[in-house]
């Protein structure tokens, strides 16, 4: 089995998809990293709180980093794979990132037709 590409999950707890071939042509039309999908929070106040301070500061950043560390439960939303589901809740954040890393590996390789 070849590898089609590496998850990487960044320190920020972003994850990012660098193809080893590129799994994305005809999906996106650049190859720069894409998110794979959106880790927030399953109530839908906090969920609301959450995206707007998201929207005024960025994924980066002290206010990013403080959001990642909300003690809520969380869900995993694969719309910006395409996908219309989203998954959750999950106790802590951490979890729906490791999810997460799972699901779009095996996403990756079905589009692919590899066996991961």
């Amino acid at each position: 089995m070849r590898p089609i590409a590496r998850l990487l999950i960044r320190s920020d707890g972003r994850l990012f998809v660098e193809g080893l071939t590129n799994p994305f042509v005809g999906l996106w039309p650049t190859s720069e990293p894409r998110r794979a999908s959106w880790i927030e929070p399953h109530s839908w106040l906090l969920r609301l709180v959450f995206r707007g301070l998201r929207r005024l500061f960025g994924d980066c950043g002290k206010v990013a980093e403080w959001t990642r560390t909300w003690r809520c439960q969380w869900r995993v939303d694969f719309r910006p794979l395409g996908e219309s589901f989203v998954v959750g809740p999950f106790r802590m954040r951490s979890e729906a990132v490791e999810y997460e890393a799972k699901f779009v590996l095996d996403w990756l390789c079905a589009k692919e037709g590899e066996i991961c």
